[in-house]
């Protein structure tokens, strides 16, 4: 009779644990491996003094206000700007993020770094959609 119960507890607490991990999904995923897109739109524009910087890579860190250092394997998204210096991320989330830019200036002839913070919430946003400027050098 003991060990029957013991049974029926363990099945229970089985069924309980199986059921919230399935429930319990991480952030950006949907559970059934999808992936939750956001209504955001980031405009960035890299500029060195006061000319525009193409083609030099811009990384994007998800939930991170302090610089997550010059590794770009850690950052989710990765862009080259344009002609113009300007990249976008679509699809974003709200919440904060940390941009690092890097790469050849061809204009001045060397390497430029820059960092950035940025927090992106709807309610401080013009139509879901910012605008930022990363001041490289």
């Amino acid at each position: 009779m003991y060990l029957k119960n013991t049974l029926q507890q363990l099945l229970l607490l089985f069924t309980l644990l199986t059921t919230l991990f399935i429930a319990c999904k991480k952030d950006g995923n949907s559970g059934d491996g999808s992936i939750i897109k956001g209504v955001i739109s980031l405009s960035v524009h890299a500029v060195h003094h006061t000319w525009d910087v193409p083609g030099i890579g811009v990384y994007m860190k998800t939930n991170s206000s302090v610089f997550p250092g010059t590794d770009t394997t850690l950052y989710e998204y990765k862009e080259r700007t344009d002609q113009y210096g300007k990249v976008v991320f679509e699809n974003l989330l709200p919440g904060k993020y940390f941009i690092y830019a890097s790469g050849y200036d061809s204009l001045f002839g060397s390497m430029v770094i820059g960092e950035l913070p940025v927090s992106l919430y709807p309610e401080y946003l013009n139509s879901n959609y910012a605008d930022v400027t990363i001041q490289v050098s």
